[in-house]
């Protein structure tokens, strides 16, 4: 083959693999779109967008498959610098709307959704993931790990209540360090155990369920009437409820009639290291709940960002987290062994360059 044409054949391989940053946004409300689902041409789950709105992607991963809860259902054939959702949240504007008690309107909505939960028993198919960035403010050094497997979720379910038994497999891990080396975490870097068990502070994939509207006091508010504003839309309506506390909490509300589509509720504490003592802040913690409002009522897709701020001998470490489950019915799990913790899962997997990064850390 002719040297020329060898090359540039390399360039194309090359340019074919080359990673590209796309944002995902919503220009009816103006802000990028976290916890965007992406899928590829195989239609394997790629990636998740972080709070910009941002993730890395390949040219060789089109076209793609594009889903989020409150918005429609989106192809994209090719690369583009950004990809416009829509939502489908749209406000009626020049109706009269009827006044009403904000919260009360809100606490019928998720009673009333309460009922609807399907307490039968079935198996909930999709993907588990989890991404974790560990940062040394001070030397710059980070770890990085990055889990995935496909999860079933049976529901044992009765009139009183629902249990869950997980299933898991094929399951990929991949544990990293990178940095001077010159810090702390350089000597967790060769103990992944170590790392675990430092994460224990975040509540476990298994708390989340608790979202299941079986229950609801996880649902519970507590806002004044002035802290919440009311869209009437279609097909769907919106409530949204912010106030400026210590924790400042943001929580998106998202219902067709009194049947709740979407729960997402972000909690804020800004405080900043003195560095003096240890030192630990929940800087953010957000919950996002879908539920499945076609089929069978109940949550299908349940993702928890979380970031922490350790403060220690007068070094800040940052701790940065998504993990979460995405309904996917094409899923099979063949498994049928039980898990009962995801972190000890985890522990037996052995740690792989195959694993491609599918979120896209900002900080």
């Amino acid at each position: 083959m002719n040297k020329v044409v060898l090359v540039i054949a390399v360039l194309l391989s090359l340019n074919s693999m080359a990673q590209k940053k796309v944002v995902f946004y919503d220009v009816l409300f103006d802000e990028p779109v976290s916890n965007v689902q992406v899928f590829n041409r195989n239609s394997e789950f790629i990636g998740l967008s972080n709070e910009s709105g941002g993730l890395v992607l390949r040219d060789n991963d089109f076209p793609i498959d594009v889903k989020r809860g409150g918005f429609q259902l989106l192809k994209v054939e090719g690369f583009m610098d950004t990809v416009v959702l829509t939502p489908k949240f749209q406000e009626i504007s020049g109706v009269d709307i009827k006044p009403v008690n904000k919260i009360e309107l809100y606490r019928e909505i998720i009673k009333f959704s309460s009922q609807l939960v399907d307490k039968s028993s079935v198996r909930l198919n999709g993907i588990y993931f989890e991404s974790m960035l560990m940062i040394d403010a001070k030397n710059q050094d980070t770890i990085r790990v990055d889990k995935l497997c496909d999860m079933s979720i049976y529901k044992a379910g009765s009139k009183k209540k629902i249990a869950y038994t997980l299933y898991c497999d094929d399951a990929k891990k991949n544990y990293s360090f990178s940095g001077t080396g010159s810090g702390e975490l350089s000597d967790l870097s060769s103990d992944t155990s170590k790392v675990g068990n430092l994460l224990k502070i975040i509540p476990e994939f298994n708390k989340n369920l608790e979202y299941d509207l079986i229950k609801t006091k996880k649902y519970d508010l507590d806002f004044e009437e002035s802290e919440i504003k009311r869209s009437v839309g279609e097909p769907m309506s919106r409530l949204v409820f912010d106030d400026d506390a210590e924790y400042k909490k943001h929580v998106v509300v998202d219902y067709e009639g009194r049947k709740l589509h979407s729960w997402v509720k972000n909690v804020t504490r800004d405080r900043t290291y003195d560095g003096k003592g240890i030192y630990i802040n929940f800087t953010k913690s957000e919950h996002q709940i879908e539920f499945e409002t076609e089929v069978l009522y109940g949550f299908s897709t349940i993702i928890d960002n979380a970031k922490i701020d350790l403060g220690t001998d007068g070094v800040l470490y940052e701790i940065y987290l998504v993990k979460g489950f995405i309904q996917d019915d094409s899923v099979v799990v063949d498994s049928n062994a039980e898990v009962k913790k995801m972190i000890d899962y985890f522990k037996s997997v052995e740690n792989s360059n195959e694993l491609a990064r599918f979120y896209t850390f900002e900080f």
